[in-house]
C-alpha cells in the first residue's frame, strides 16, 4: 500500500461527513460509491487477509500518529476517533481469529 496518507483521508472526511450522517437515508448505489470512494483514500476495508490486516495496523498508526495530542484521539464524535474506534474493532477480531493463544492449564506455568 505504501505509506498511508492522513491529509487524503482527513480532507475526504470533511467532504463527505455530512453524507455518513445521513447514510441511513442513502440509497445502495450510493452508498456502495461513498465507500468504494472512502476504500480508496483510506486504502482499507474489511480485513479478510493478511495484506488487510497490514494495511489496517498502518492505518491505526497513521491515526494515533496524526492526532496525538489532539482531541480528535478522544472526542468519539470526530470522524477519525470513529475510524480508529472501528478499525481496532476489526483488527482485533482478525487477531482473535487467527492469532488465537492457546487456552493453557494453570499447571503448564509451574
Amino acid at each position: 500500500m505504501g505509506d498511508v496518507r492522513i491529509t487524503d483521508f482527513l480532507e475526504f472526511a470533511k467532504k463527505y461527513r455530512h453524507k455518513f450522517r445521513q447514510i441511513a437515508k442513502a440509497s445502495k448505489c450510493e452508498l456502495a460509491r461513498s465507500y468504494g470512494e472512502f476504500r480508496a483514500v483510506a486504502g482499507v476495508g474489511a480485513i479478510r487477509n493478511e495484506a488487510d490486516y497490514d494495511r489496517a495496523l498502518a492505518l491505526i498508526e497513521a491515526i494515533l500518529d496524526e492526532t496525538r495530542d489532539t482531541p480528535a484521539r478522544e472526542d468519539a464524535t470526530l470522524p477519525l476517533a470513529d475510524l480508529l474506534d472501528l478499525l481496532t474493532a476489526a483488527v482485533h477480531e482478525y487477531e482473535a481469529d487467527h492469532y488465537a493463544m492457546p487456552a493453557s492449564s494453570p499447571s503448564a506455568t509451574d
